[in-house]
This record gives structure tokens, C-alpha cells and sequence, in this order.
């Protein structure tokens, strides 16, 4: 029933504006296509991440590696994005990522795991300068085909270019 009431609410809040998706007559939208910077993951940690911003529709790459002796984690995501609100020095977007997370510890023995999870929510751009963003987001992580959930929340500092 989880199940059920997760691809519903994923059709009508992502794939529903995508559908009737208008074209943003923004000067900054089309200046500011590329965005790079650090981010920084309540569930994976810091890493890097490349956003492409054409309109109201974006993706987002993200790599988070943490390599400590011989203990490494290391992570990779892809996100949708979707612009629902643009003002002129802040956005507020939808956004559900796709990530997958490696970890292998050394202890008495090794353990490795590997970790396949979605997460989905809100988020806002704030302008700081002319080339320099502050995203914040909020959301849901699901875990083990949505029978468990966690809240999530990261920040990244971008460079518009």
C-alpha cells in the first residue's frame, strides 16, 4: 500500500508540472545554466556537484568521497529538479534524487555495503551575488523499496557560470 501511495504522489507532484512545463523568459535563467560547487549531505557528507539549469527543469550530479585510512565511503547521485518559483534572488524548486552509496570499513574485519535510496522534497536558491548560490533543500530518504523513511536535508555553495 506504501508503494502505491509513493508512485501517486511521485506522478501528480513531479511528472504533472513536467507535463504542462512553460517556458521561464529569464535573462538570469539562460545567463546561468552551469552551476558548480560543494555540498554538504545530511546522510552522505560533503562532496562536489555539477548543476545544469536551463528553465524551470534541471539535473544535478553529485560525487560525495570520504576516504579515512582505510575506512571509505564513497557516493554518487543524480537529481531531477523542477522550478516552480523564481523571484529575483530567490528560487524555489521540487527536486528527487537518485543515489547510491559504497561503504567498506575495516575494523576486526571488513564490512562493505552497498546502499541504493531516493529522496525527494523542497528546496530554495538564494542569490548572493551574480555568480555565487546558496541551495538549501529538505526532504524524504526511502530505504528498502519505501518500507522506511528518514528526513534529509543538504546545502551547496555554487558558482554560476
Amino acid at each position: 500500500m506504501k508503494r502505491v501511495i509513493f508512485c501517486l504522489f511521485y506522478v501528480t507532484i513531479f511528472l504533472g508540472p513536467l507535463i504542462c512545463q512553460t517556458k521561464v523568459d529569464s535573462s538570469a535563467a539562460k545567463l546561468y545554466r552551469h552551476n558548480f560547487g560543494i555540498t554538504r549531505d545530511y546522510r552522505s557528507g560533503y562532496g562536489v556537484s555539477y548543476k545544469y539549469w536551463p528553465g524551470r527543469v534541471g539535473i544535478q550530479f553529485n560525487l560525495d568521497p570520504v576516504i579515512i585510512t582505510q575506512d571509505r565511503l564513497i557516493g554518487s547521485g543524480i537529481t531531477l529538479l523542477y522550478k516552480f518559483t523564481e523571484a529575483g534572488w530567490i528560487n524555489l524548486f521540487l527536486y528527487q534524487g537518485f543515489h547510491f552509496q559504497y561503504s567498506k570499513q575495516n575494523y576486526f574485519y571488513q564490512e562493505s555495503q552497498k546502499i541504493f535510496y531516493e529522496a525527494m522534497g523542497l528546496g530554495s536558491e538564494l542569490m548572493l551575488s551574480k555568480h555565487l548560490s546558496l541551495t538549501i533543500t529538505a526532504g524524504f530518504i526511502g530505504f528498502s523499496e519505501y518500507e522506511r523513511f528518514l528526513l534529509t536535508s543538504q546545502t551547496g555553495l555554487f558558482y554560476r557560470f
